[in-house]
């Protein structure tokens, strides 16, 4: 359930569409989208070549290799580009 992100949303002020969510998990995944929220999905990753889960293609951005992979430079290109 979403319940967790749009209660930080509301504690931010701001509207879930607005929010950007980092998850690990696809259940959390699943949660933010279901909140409204865009999702940068960062699945926890063994090592062992085992291949993500094509659930969290629902994310907006997925980086596969888990926390080691993420790219911040790719995140703020992808969501925060000057209007």
């Amino acid at each position: 359930e979403p319940d967790i992100f749009l209660e930080a949303a509301r504690r931010l002020g701001v509207p879930p569409e607005s929010c950007l969510a980092f998850e690990d998990s696809l259940p959390g995944v699943r949660s933010a989208r279901k909140a409204g929220m865009a999702c940068v999905a960062v699945p926890s990753w063994t090592g062992d070549g085992a291949a993500v889960d094509p659930g969290f293609r629902e994310a907006e951005l997925v980086f596969s290799g888990g926390a080691a992979t993420l790219d911040p430079e790719r995140v703020l290109q992808g969501f925060f580009r000057e209007r």
